[in-house]
């Protein structure tokens, strides 16, 4: 029961689970199913930014730009980006 209310659908997501002196179980899952964390989100920004230079041919310039807030902010969702100035991009010629 602890398991499906937190979101563990198969038991092959568990690395390992205690059973605890209250009764209650604990859990640890494999590292390929635990959430991300807003570090692990900053870097894959960061690395998309860097393949996106290099595909452009400016990879000399440094990759110390500020990350935009909304790139990481959990409490962001996709209406309020979409609502803000952060989400302004040019609509494509042929969806004009």
């Amino acid at each position: 029961m602890k398991l499906r209310q937190s979101q563990v659908h198969t038991i092959s997501d568990v690395a390992n689970a205690t059973l605890e002196p209250n009764g209650q179980l604990g859990f640890q899952l494999r590292e390929s199913k635990q959430p991300a964390t807003k570090e692990d989100v900053a870097n894959l920004y960061k690395e998309l930014k860097a393949i996106n230079r290099i595909l452009q041919g400016v990879s000399n310039v440094p990759l110390e730009e500020p990350i935009p807030q909304s790139a990481v902010d959990q409490k962001t969702t996709l209406f309020d980006e979409v609502g803000s100035t952060v989400h302004n991009p040019s609509v494509p010629p042929k969806l004009q």
